[in-house]
């Protein structure tokens, strides 16, 4: 009797077992897959970033070379006041629409108004070379990586050596400046896409860190590994009298049709496809 009791323990526990193994299987292969799909998404992450700085750079490139014109060009504009001295908040008013704001524009000033001193002092001194734009050449030489200060001395040449120049005028905007403005609203409106489409990735990227159905999955696995294996395996090593016998029996099989119950309802669960 006892070798029959054992037996039946022993084969319930290792169906399942066979049972706990296919889970085991769904369940790591879920993890994996879950695994690659977060990998894909991360090197996507990192693809848009780097394009999204891409883009980010080429725009501010573009607005850098264009906010240098605008201040160039509101200086040619106020080169009266700005020759007499006059301090930029006195003549910009912030309450007129304006091409370039106050505090973009005001660090060029300041940095036109000692190139103006540098220029004057050059010529007070009266020994200087010059180019054929009728800048000091020692100048350029000193001022060689701003290119802010190459355009302003050729513009502020103009103004004092307007017999030299058919046109007074210094021609700072032209068709450049219009490509440049269109590159930059091309480049800004990709880093705008790339940053939505960054956030997507960045939503779903936190929705697979917390994989749904993986909690319960694992719940059962234990359950049903410490219930329908090991319980039975402990039972068949023990000694028990006929009624405790028959109630080891009924638990043990009880409890395998509710795991695999539980087992099929879970599968049956990670099957099922989001629409």
């Amino acid at each position: 009797m006892m070798n029959e009791i054992a037996s039946l323990l022993f084969a319930i526990a290792g169906v399942s077992a066979s049972f706990v193994a296919i889970l085991g299987g769904c369940i790591a292969t879920k993890l994996i897959s879950i695994n690659q799909e977060r990998e894909s998404y991360k090197n996507k992450l990192s693809e848009i970033h780097f394009k999204k700085l891409m883009f980010t750079e080429q725009r501010n490139m573009y607005k850098s070379s264009m906010d240098e014109a605008d201040a160039l060009y509101y200086i040619q504009e106020n080169a009266d006041a700005f020759v007499s001295g006059c301090e930029l908040e006195n003549i910009y008013d912030e309450n007129e629409p304006h091409y370039i704001e106050f505090e973009i524009l005001l660090p060029y000033w300041n940095k036109a108004k000692i190139y103006k001193e540098k220029f004057d002092d050059r010529i007070q001194k009266g020994k200087c070379t010059f180019n054929d734009l009728m800048i000091p050449i020692d100048l350029i030489e000193e001022t060689a990586e701003d290119s802010f200060a190459f355009h302003f001395f050729a513009m502020y040449a103009r103004w004092g050596f307007s017999e030299h120049f058919e046109e007074k005028e210094y021609k700072i905007r032209g068709e450049w400046y219009e490509n440049a403005k269109q590159e930059s609203l091309n480049a800004n409106t990709q880093a705008m896409m790339l940053d939505i489409e960054e956030q997507r990735y960045e939503m779903d990227l936190k929705t697979l860190k917390k994989p749904q159905g993986m909690k319960l999955g694992l719940t059962i696995f234990v359950l049903f590994s410490t219930i329908n294996i090991i319980v039975p395996l402990v039972f068949s090593t023990i000694p028990l009298s006929d009624k405790w016998s028959l109630i080891a029996i009924y638990c043990s099989i009880g409890m395998l049709a509710l795991g695999l119950a539980s087992t099929f309802l879970y599968l049956a669960q990670m099957l099922k496809w989001k629409e």
